[in-house]
């Protein structure tokens, strides 16, 4: 018995398999919080090109199954080379990321006043009170915070200063970048204050 896909599904499955792999390039590149939706696409991409290849090879069409075979090992190579220039390059201008049920909608450092503005969605599953937040160096040091409740699937904006090892506040011209933690401390309303917890995520950004 051949393993064979229609000649239709195959021509489609290239398709395919070549769309996911061109698009994984743009989301790698431009947005590097979707690296992983990236992954998968480049994955799902080489998966379906493996099967198209195996199904000209086992249908007697050898020629065709090694002309698709080493057409995807020559895209493999240039877009591996694409994705492993940014990789041992600069860092992308922003980044953010918080452990799983924290989540940054949008976050911008201003160099007009010194002073880093985010917008956390809260997705702990339930309601949440954050009594200290800080955006540190290393450290997990906190500054005086007023305390702010969070439904679940709500978003709150915060403003603070971002501080050195030493606690100093940091200045930013335009332009300057900032690499470092921000701290969250918070407690689920109905278990009361008597059981808070701590978060870090880590943050990169370029001040505008």
């Amino acid at each position: 018995m051949k393993f064979e896909i229609p000649k239709d599904r195959t021509r489609l499955l290239k398709y395919a398999s070549v769309l996911l792999i061109v698009l994984s390039v743009p989301l790698f590149l431009f947005d590097f919080q979707l690296i992983n939706t990236a992954l998968y696409f480049l994955l799902l991409g080489f998966i379906l090109g493996a099967l198209t290849a195996l199904s000209e090879f086992f249908g007697g069409k050898r020629r065709e199954a090694l002309g698709t075979f080493f057409g995807f090992a020559i895209l493999l190579v240039f877009v591996m080379f694409i994705l492993y220039l940014p990789i041992n390059g600069p860092m992308p201008p922003k980044v953010c990321t918080m452990p799983a049920g924290m989540n940054c909608r949008k976050f911008y450092l201003s160099s007009q006043t010194d002073r880093l503005n985010i917008t956390l969605v809260n997705g702990l599953q339930k309601t949440i009170v954050i009594t200290n937040m800080s955006c540190t160096k290393d450290s997990s040091q906190f500054e005086p915070f007023q305390e702010t409740k969070m439904l679940l699937g709500q978003s709150a904006s915060f403003v603070m200063s971002c501080n050195d090892d030493t606690g100093k506040a940091l200045t930013f011209e335009q332009g300057d970048t900032f690499s470092g933690k921000i701290n969250i401390e918070y407690y689920f309303k109905d278990e009361g204050p008597g059981t808070k917890r701590k978060i870090s995520g880590n943050v990169y950004v370029e001040a505008g």
